[in-house]
């Protein structure tokens, strides 16, 4: 029987050491089913991509929408349905044709919001090579670069995201084998983006920008109210409840979102220390101001939703008035600057948090109740609250810290000019607070009495 045994555990032995567990041994071909597992949804995406363009260019928008995950697909049953839209060449009614595209896998950023709710999350950068009717921030001629979340809902690989791909992001894949992108490909696009938003609106172009490192196109323009530094007008936000998108005034919106994510019943945030306050007012704006140079759906062309980047409360708007702390904490740091290391614009990203505030800083997160204890127990004014959890950030959207936070706005001694107004430029962060010109009438010209610049073309006095 002894030996029965002996010859038992000899043969357990065997099989436990042929199945990778005996002390601990790494399972191969668990490794290697893994491994294909995460090469078949590669290529499943590539081929939602592969329906996603062939719809495009067949006008097929219903089956467009259902490359889409669920609530997305249901947004865009609704905006495929307003005949408006079309008529308006809104969105992907703007695209005449995709001539070619490709795709390349990125790292998988902390998406905090897709991890949550779905199983195998995916980023991939993806071009398309679009003609459009119109070129704007959604799609230009040419060259376009998109950031495409892909996830498994009801065993089907669908997109959660198709959303404007930032400079930086486009940059880190110059050189890549599988997307083959060009460093002089990447400076046309640049180049395309900054041409298209001279033509809009809220923006003028002022000054040349040198196409290096992930270049941000934020440093390339400032709004012509000459009112504040580069800040949109306008947002366009999607009701995720009735699919409805509009047109938001931009400080109005950054007020709205302080109000609900960061207030208390009717009065507002009046037990929030007002330095938490101010340094979530500047994540709010900044959010939002990414999200305008980098919109969220190129496809039903809006910027940002209600509720998945930030929380948009539509019930207080007519309410503002009771949410005062909120709007005086934002008025406070709204024309302080915080950009990364690299002086560009990041994605500021937040969440409630605990509120001892005993968090790793290096996850691109400020907490907002962590803030709210920095601020009470610690003494922490909102730069030393912001520094505290972006500093060390390498997450989401963020090129390197630690981070610049510019509110004193040390001028450099020459003018900046435009052929609207005048002002000095920040030696620390590129800020410009722009005035109006005050002509004087030359002889062939008219000339500015403060900073001498000449216009070309009569101008009323």
């Amino acid at each position: 029987m002894k030996q029965i045994k002996g010859i038992a555990m000899i043969s357990l032995c065997l099989i436990m050491m042929f199945n990778g567990v005996l002390l601990g041994m790494p399972n191969k071909e668990n490794g290697d089913i893994a491994k294909q597992e995460g090469t078949n949804l590669v290529e499943k995406d590539e081929k939602v991509l592969d329906k996603y363009v062939d719809n495009v260019n067949k006008n097929m928008y219903a089956q467009l929408a259902k490359c889409f995950c669920g609530e997305e697909e249901k947004n865009l049953d609704k905006f495929f349905a307003d005949a408006q839209n079309k008529k308006d060449h809104i969105g992907i009614y703007n695209v005449k044709y995709i001539s070619d595209y490709g795709i390349t896998e990125m790292e998988n950023e902390e998406i905090e919001v897709f991890y949550d709710k779905f199983e195998d999350v995916k980023i991939y950068l993806v071009w398309l090579e679009c003609s459009v009717k119109t070129s704007n921030q959604y799609h230009v001629d040419g060259n376009n670069y998109y950031q495409m979340v892909m996830v498994t809902e009801n065993n089907k690989r669908k997109i959660a995201e198709f959303s404007v791909a930032c400079e930086s992001i486009i940059f880190d894949a110059i050189g890549n084998d599988d997307f083959e992108l060009t460093e002089e490909q990447y400076e046309n696009y640049v180049c395309n983006r900054i041409s298209m938003f001279e033509e809009l609106d809220d923006f003028e172009v002022v000054a040349e920008t040198d196409l290096n490192d992930g270049i941000s196109l934020m440093a390339t323009y400032t709004p012509k109210t000459l009112s504040s530094y580069v800040f949109p007008t306008n947002i366009r936000v999607k009701n995720t409840s009735t699919g409805a998108i509009v047109s938001k005034n931009f400080k109005n919106y950054c007020y709205v979102v302080s109000a609900g994510e960061f207030g208390s019943g009717t009065d507002g945030a009046t037990t929030v220390h007002i330095e938490a306050l101010k340094a979530f007012s500047l994540c709010v704006r900044n959010l939002a101001w990414y999200r305008c140079l980098y919109p969220y759906s190129a496809t039903a062309q809006y910027d940002i939703d209600d509720k998945n980047d930030q929380v948009y409360n539509w019930s207080l708007e007519s309410k503002l008035s009771s949410f005062s702390k909120n709007k005086t904490a934002m008025d406070a740091v709204w024309n302080v600057m915080m950009f990364d290391g690299t002086l560009k614009l990041f994605y500021p990203s937040y969440r409630a948090g605990k509120y001892n505030a005993s968090t790793s800083t290096s996850e691109s997160l400020l907490y907002q109740n962590g803030a709210n204890y920095l601020a009470t127990v610690k003494g922490y004014d909102y730069k030393k609250i912001l520094h505290y959890y972006y500093d060390s950030a390498v997450g989401e959207k963020i090129t390197k810290g630690p981070i610049v936070i510019c509110s004193s706005h040390k001028v450099l001694a020459a003018y900046y000019t435009t052929n609207t107004g005048h002002g000095h430029k920040c030696a620390t962060c590129g800020y410009v607070r722009l005035s109006a010109h005050t002509w004087v009438k030359s002889v062939s010209y008219y000339q500015c009495s403060v900073c001498g610049y000449k216009s070309q073309t009569v101008v009323a006095q």
